[in-house]
């Protein structure tokens, strides 16, 4: 498939500088003074051509959005009448050159203040070009990545940077390669303007790289303004909706064009507003015999200032339409211009050989991002629904126009027919579509789009035509994993529902931030989310599509975002103790508050937006002014109790914005009159840290949660106590209170969410269901349903009346820090210790349970039989899956809910055995699920490894301790090979333990550089293996015919030495990556990690976490390895396949990589798999290998070997889930032969 270039089009602007004084607001007057926090705006498509009424409606009664038969609406997620346009346009200056920079350059000229502009003419892109004139008409393009991390979230790049010198970087929205605007040179324009016009086309992947390289200059034009008079408008307006033949008798509206040319000039109505188009649309739309004859007759209009023309670097020119003369143009053609319309499609559908469908019309940047437009204004819905159905289309588009633009298909289509299946087509495509932008080369949407439609396809209420386009989807994907076997890597596809499904519980994940994040609001307009991350940048997301259309960096870890009531202006809260206010039009920093000498832990707006309020770890809050950034008032007085240092630790702001409350380490709050500018009351009675504070609806009243497990409720008025709110069991982390007063909600440490009648101090509910640690909760405004998140992961929506679980939002793989709900509380976002934002639909219907295990999947292994798997995982449960159908027919308990970490499968019969961190083992029968045998736990600390033999009759324990057990099994007897007394031994610290397949040794590791081998039989330490350097040991393994120990250091070189005397055969150093892991972060965890061939041929070995070489056994110790390309995430394991012939490496990027081995294809990607979380533990189903077949031997027998190699791969992923999927045997063999 051809891949699509990045660069937008529709790039225009305005400029005229204003003296007028009276227009500067206090929000322009504190824009003067920049900081260093300098923006990183990347604008969002323009949706050109968009009418309010192309939104599927919703219910207005209750916000939610649900379609016909019980599945969700794919409409914009905004639940209070807000539409589905973009934030409002920029009318400020230009962001400074550096992101960083808050140093003024002396060279640079002042920014003129721009001319106030009607909103809706000026779209977001437009925004970012605004101030060319005051920066010296240098335009940069900024490069930015179009992918998404972890599994996250789409990105469009184009970021407003320091490109060019002196210039302001304006980047392309909505583009998934993120290239930056390309300048052009205007002609037909007037001079003395001060008009700078820049167009932007679409180009191949491969123009990018020229595109880059040109110089971007703007020239000078001709004298002319596009300026609209306001009496043409006014006559326009004044004219809507009389008879267009009417229209004809007002020669006084039309420019002085022509006759015999007035039809040219109304077919150019057919063009969406605001939106270039190329000379090779025109050529068409005219019917002109070449471009050059287009371009004649756009010189002429020129003349008569009906449109302007641009010439970019590689040659091609580029018209826009006047604003003016295009709503003249549809007024007095108003009956022709479905005509024009369906002309210009049927003459891009004319080729040579016969009529083309539009899916294979080639795009000359225009067609492809406009072809809805026109199929919608001629009512050929029938068409669109077709191309939104052809995911190949679909996926060229998005990564040359990006998000936006297929999004706005989907709108455009449903705003003018609902349906069912479309809608859970664009649901479909809003869950895949961050994998798609982190792999831009590959063709994959297809098969993302099919797997997460697999449950509601196969349910009767799903509309047939659905059924029927993933029973054609499903042959394609056949076909394409045959057709490029060996030519590409091919996504493959599951056999069961395992990603998350179109029409359920998820709706989106925003996916782009680097470190946890701690804080995420939504936009009063709730259009847009907000998000504060500790990799010190802040995000906004367009909750519609799910694009991030601004990043607002820092340069420390942040802690809080808030935003104002207008969504104007928020503030950023930062470790350094410092806050930035941002201007949400312009992208700029507004005020930088400096004050704080710590911390700021928390940052709270009033409801007026005329203060905010800080609160740090200095001891102090402070009170600013948002208009001028001046610190208004220091609230000073925590640290005087009988608790910690002071720490001011939340604070809130009353519903009038007269009274503040803040709490602190020091045991209390203080209740502060903003007004008079003093300490009103100092509320006593806690006894551990106040931890969180709320005021209760519009009143006074004041609701704290602290350590000392209590929340109290407190009159803020006259400073008593009225209730205190007891029953939990563990300290409290956050209280609630619901947007009418009556209901609030507590978070403990004891697992449970408590809601209580704020009124009368009464317990409502107790919410018991989580498995860690409660953070954080939200609470509807009719107090009907409570959202809790917690340590474990989870989000569990809850209906408060009759203390049931309506809903369990599973698929953040760590701990959730935060929740909010939308106005209405039918969508909830949650925000993660793992970097994501994910967007959940509280009133979806649920689904049929899912077997899956209920935390992270530990580890997985394939049994003799090759047609079932078992996995255990953090929920203690043991699972046997048949790997054909992908369904658990055993669920196993025996481990008492401890977190089973190990397993290990007899390599014949039915025989697994698990072992949990409380050092207990279980042997199970797999065929029927039954408990054969439990050693109780052994007395000691904590497992660190664990290990067990082939036949799962050996058990080698490594725990915390340094101690070192070996268990035979069957008879429970237990062997310490090294005790808590021995401190000689493996005394800087245990890393590791591994056992022999066979069980003839086993052996332990060291941080002392050490690898101590023990016979298992005897129980004698017989060697002692030294690491090269005589540095830390990070990992070690063992052939599968147990004749090399393999010991990788902390010098990133790999030992071989031989296992019977421990001689030293080799040493491996390990190419490129990371710095080597020191000595202090050796061990489990540090990203080493190494794998045997099963022939003993090959191995692969990381130790950098990116990194992954693969060595020839055979080849010598001078041999340069196979370097694999890095991952985009962190490598947590690898395994190679029963045959040997490939590598499969996967790890937090939520990316299953399968590497051919094979000598015709060695180091070829073959194929990979996309999770919805990071993936933790795979393994190959299907396939064993005879032990006299060799490597060698088996690439000469094709009939043997195609009996061996394995046709199913099982993976375990952070959510519980177990995915299986199909690994063609076609792709297999191109990796042999």
């Amino acid at each position: 498939m051809k891949l699509w270039g990045s660069l937008k089009s529709q790039l225009s602007s305005r400029v005229a500088s204003s003296k007028d004084s009276s227009r500067k607001n206090s929000k322009e007057h504190g824009r003067r003074e920049n900081s260093k926090d300098g923006p990183a705006r990347i604008p969002s498509t323009p949706r050109e051509g968009d009418a309010p009424n192309e939104c599927p409606s919703s219910d207005e009664d209750s916000g939610d959005l649900v379609a016909p038969g019980g599945y969700v609406n794919i409409s914009p997620l905004t639940e209070h009448g807000a539409g589905h346009h973009s934030r409002p346009p920029s009318g400020g200056p230009p962001p400074q050159s550096s992101s960083q920079s808050a140093t003024k350059q002396p060279q640079a000229k002042p920014k003129p203040q721009p001319t106030p502009q009607p909103k809706a003419k000026l779209p977001l892109l437009a925004a970012a070009a605004a101030g060319l004139d005051g920066v010296g008409g240098s335009v940069g393009g900024s490069v930015g990545g179009g992918g998404v991390g972890g599994g996250v979230a789409p990105h469009v790049a184009g970021m407003v940077g320091s490109a060019a010198a002196g210039g302001a970087a304006a980047g392309v929205g909505g583009v998934g390669t993120g290239t930056g605007a390309v300048g052009a040179t205007t002609a037909g324009a007037p001079e003395n303007s001060g008009v700078q016009l820049l167009l932007a086309t679409q180009q191949s992947r491969q123009q990018v790289d020229a595109y880059l390289k040109l110089k971007e200059t703007i020239a000078s034009a001709r004298p002319c303004s596009f300026e609209e008079t306001a009496s043409q408008r006014h006559k326009i307006a004044a004219l809507q909706g009389i008879d267009p033949k009417l229209l004809a008798a007002i020669p006084e509206l039309l420019p002085d064009v022509p006759p015999e040319m007035m039809d040219r000039f109304f077919r150019l109505g057919v063009i969406p507003p605001e939106t270039p188009a190329p000379m090779a649309m025109l050529q068409r739309l005219w019917k002109v015999p070449s471009e050059e004859a287009a371009m004649e007759v756009a010189e002429h209009l020129g003349s008569f200032n009906v449109l302007r023309t641009a010439e970019l670097g590689d040659g091609t020119t580029w018209c826009l339409m006047r604003a003016d003369h295009m709503e003249v143009a549809l007024l007095l053609s108003a009956e022709q211009q479905p005509v024009y319309h369906n002309e210009l499609l049927a003459s891009y559908c004319t080729g040579p050989k016969g009529q083309l469908p539009l899916r294979s019309v080639k795009d000359d940047g225009y067609i492809m991002q406009n072809v809805a437009h026109h199929l919608v204004v001629t009512d050929r819905l029938d068409e669109l629904a077709e191309l939104l159905m052809e995911p190949a289309w679909i996926e060229a588009k998005l990564h040359a126009y990006g998000i936006s633009a297929i999004v706005q298909d989907f709108r455009r289509f449903l705003g003018k027919r609902e349906d069912l299946g479309v809608k859970l087509l664009l649901q479909a495509f809003m869950l895949s579509l961050g994998y798609c932008m982190q792999h831009p080369t590959a063709n994959m949407l297809r098969q993302q789009m099919l797997a997460r439609l697999m449950r509601v396809s196969a349910d009767a209420k799903a509309p047939e035509w659905l059924r029927e386009w993933c029973e054609r989807q499903t042959a394609l994907v056949a076909g394409e994993e045959v057709f490029a076997s060996g030519l590409n890597a091919v996504h493959l596809m599951p056999r069961s529902a395992t990603l998350e499904q179109a029409g359920g519980l998820h709706r989106m994940t925003l996916s782009r931030h680097t470190g946890p994040v701690r804080r995420v609001v939504i936009s009063p307009n709730g259009r847009e989310v907000f998000t504060a991350s500790e990799d010190g940048s802040a995000q906004v997301w367009d909750m519609n599509v799910g694009d991030c259309v601004m990043q607002l960096a820092r340069d420390g870890p942040l802690t809080d975002v808030a935003v104002a009531p207008d969504g104007q202006l928020s503030v950023v809260a930062s470790i350094d103790g410092h806050c930035s206010v941002w201007d949400m039009e312009s992208g700029e920093v507004c005020h930088v508050l400096k004050g704080h000498a710590k911390r700021v832990n928390k940052v709270v707006i009033d409801r007026q937006g005329i203060r905010c309020v800080t609160a740090s770890d200095d001891g102090t809050a402070r009170v600013w002014s948002i208009a001028d950034g001046t610190c208004e008032q220091v609230l000073v007085g925590h640290g005087g109790g009988a608790g910690g240092e002071g720490m001011v630790l939340d604070v809130a702001i009353s519903a009038d914005g007269c009274m503040a409350a803040s709490v602190s380490d020091d045991l209390m709050c203080r209740v502060w009159d903003l007004e008079e500018e003093e300490c009103k009351h100092v509320l006593e009675g806690h006894s551990g840290w106040v931890v969180s504070v709320e005021f209760v609806g519009t009143s006074s009243d004041i609701i704290t949660a602290s350590h000392d497990q209590t929340a109290r409720v407190w009159d803020g008025e006259r400073g008593r106590c009225w209730h205190v709110l007891t029953g939990h069991r563990g300290r409290l982390n956050k209280v609630a209170v619901a947007a009418g007063g009556s209901r609030a909600v507590t978070c403990s440490d004891d697992m449970t969410a408590r809601v209580w009648d704020v009124d009368t101090g009464d317990c409502v509910a107790e919410l018991k269901g989580h498995s860690a640690w409660v953070s954080d909760a939200a609470i509807t405004r009719d107090s009907a349903r409570v959202v809790t998140v917690a340590g474990d992961g989870v989000g569990i929506v809850w209906d408060v009346a009759s203390k049931a679980v309506t809903h369990v939002l599973r698929g953040h793989s760590e701990a959730i820090s935060c929740v909010v709900l939308t106005n209405l509380g039918g969508y909830a976002v949650t925000a993660s210790d793992d970097g994501t934002v994910r967007v959940w639909d509280t009133k979806a219907p649920p689904f049929e349970k899912v077997d899956k295990h209920e935390g992270r999947v530990n580890s997985v292994r394939t049994l003799p039989d090759g047609r079932h798997v078992v996995s255990v995982a953090e929920d203690g449960i043991m699972m046997v899956w048949d790997a054909g159908v992908g369904r658990a027919i055993h669920t196993c308990s025996g481990h008492d809910d401890a977190p089973v970490a190990y397993l290990g499968t007899a390599v014949k019969g039915h025989t697994a055995l698990s072992g949990s961190a409380d050092r207990r083992l279980c042997l199970w029968d797999t065929e029927n699920g039954t408990l054969v045998k439990e050693l109780p736990p052994l007395q000691g600390s904590r497992v660190k490894a664990m290990a067990f033999d082939g036949s799962c009759s050996i058990a080698a324990m490594l725990l915390f301790d340094s101690t070192v057990v070996l268990v035979d099994v069957h008879s429970g007897t237990v062997r310490e090979l090294v005790t808590r007394r021995d401190v000689s031994v493996l005394s800087s610290g245990p890393v590791g333990v591994e056992v022999a397949p066979r069980g003839r040794f086993v052996l332990a590791s060291s941080k002392d550089g050490t690898t101590r081998v023990w016979d298992c039989a005897s129980g004698a330490l017989t060697r002692v293996i030294g690491a090269p350097g005589g540095d830390a040991v990070l990992c070690t393994a063992i052939s599968p015919d147990e004749a090399i120990i393999a010991t990788a250091s902390a010098s990133k070189a790999v030992l071989l030495s031989r296992a019977t005397d421990g001689v030293s055969l080799a040493v491996l150093q390990q190419p490129g990556g990371a710095p080597p892991e020191t000595a202090a972060t050796a061990g489990p965890g540090s990203g080493a990690v190494m794998a045997f061939s099963p022939d003993g041929q090959l191995l692969a070995v990381t130790l950098d976490v990116v990194t992954v070489a693969v060595w020839d056994m055979g080849a010598g110790a001078g041999q340069r390895p196979l370097v694999l390309p890095p991952p985009a995430g962190e490598i947590t394991g690898m395994v190679f396949s029963p045959v040997g012939h490939i590598l499969a490496v996967w790890g937090l990027d939520c990316t299953l990589r399968l590497w051919c081995c094979g000598e015709a294809a060695m180091g070829e990607q073959l194929a990979f798999f996309m999770a919805d979380g990071a993936i933790t533990s795979v393994c190959f189903v299907g396939g064993t290998v005879p032990e006299a077949t060799v490597r060698g031997a088996a690439q000469k027998a094709a009939a043997p070997l195609e009996e061996c190699v394995a046709d199913i791969v099982a993976m375990g992923d952070a959510g519980g889930r177990v995915h299986f999927v199909s690994l063609p045997r076609e792709l297999q063999m191109a990796a042999l032969f």
